[in-house]
């Protein structure tokens, strides 16, 4: 994440039962870890440092704009949000 504490991070975005989810996994201990979609969806943590949300009621073919915002444990927060990633729900 380019903006406040630097983090390396991994995510991924897969459709199921007419829902988005989007996963955020890194080595960094944090707080916790929001993602814009656009409208602020906190996301729970399921293991260790990977985070997951699910967007309900996204239909195939809708363009997806996500950021994401977290809180690291020592380093204070960071956020990517002037390097969006792009989703198109398939």
């Amino acid at each position: 994440m380019p903006n406040g504490a630097p983090v390396a991070y991994t995510t991924t975005a897969n459709y199921s039962n007419g829902g988005g989810k989007i996963t955020f996994t890194t080595s960094e201990n944090l707080n916790w870890a929001w993602v814009f979609t656009p409208g602020w969806n906190n996301m729970t943590r399921v293991q260790g440092n990977s985070f997951e949300v699910t967007i309900p009621d996204v239909a195939p073919g809708t363009a997806i704009s996500y950021y994401f915002t977290v809180s690291t444990a020592t380093r204070g927060e960071a956020n990517n949000n002037n390097q969006q990633h792009q989703w198109i729900v398939q």
